[in-house]
């Protein structure tokens, strides 16, 4: 996972550029923080993060990148949990550190 990460964060292969730009806005909901590129939600007001989730029957996952501060955290949980409270932590902790999130 954290391999994925670097790719995205130092945009090694130049298509993934074109992910990381707004492609479209999202529902309602989701419109209030984030916009979508192509498979990525980006923060609304700093396209630098990019946050990634899934999951499939138990498993959960979450990846946030900040390609500006080159910093990656990543959960894997095998016990199917909301990852949401996790990543409204690390987005405020990235927002406290920067004004533009």
């Amino acid at each position: 996972m954290l391999t994925y990460a670097m790719i995205n964060m130092y945009d090694e292969l130049p298509h993934l550029s074109l992910c990381h730009k707004k492609h479209a806005d999202l529902s309602k909901n989701l419109a209030k923080k984030f916009v979508q590129g192509l498979g990525w939600p980006l923060c609304k007001n700093d396209h630098n993060v990019l946050v990634g989730s899934g999951g499939t029957g138990a498993f959960n996952t979450l990846l946030i990148i900040d390609k500006r501060k080159k910093l990656a955290y990543t959960v894997l949980s095998n016990y199917f949990i909301s990852l949401v409270k996790f990543m409204q932590a690390v987005l405020d902790d990235l927002k406290k550190n920067a004004t533009s999130l």
